[in-house]
């Protein structure tokens, strides 16, 4: 696999009128957009996972703050949709 900067490049260029000449993929390899595709996919799959506020196990839905970044009387409230890096997935609690 190429590195990521050789990836972005090519992704972005890909399907522009002679962008073909210029790709590192290489415009006469047979199945050039195949092994972009595949790439593409394996950067997806190393980027870390997002946990959004409404999923974490900090977050408390009721009043929407964040248990893990309150610190005695100062709270963090969060919208549902947010996120950061601190963010843990809350387990069923069946």
């Amino acid at each position: 696999m190429k590195n990521r900067e050789e990836i972005v490049s090519a992704f972005k260029q890909c399907g522009l009128p002679g962008a073909c000449l210029k790709c590192q993929y290489g415009a006469e390899r047979e199945g050039c957009y195949a092994a972009l595709k595949h790439d593409v996919l394996e950067l997806l799959k190393e980027q870390p996972e997002v946990v959004r506020c409404k999923n974490c196990k900090y977050w408390q839905p009721n009043t929407e703050f964040c248990g893990r970044w309150t610190f005695g009387f100062i709270a963090h409230r969060t919208p549902p949709e947010w996120f950061c890096g601190d963010g843990e997935v809350k387990q069923d609690e069946t």
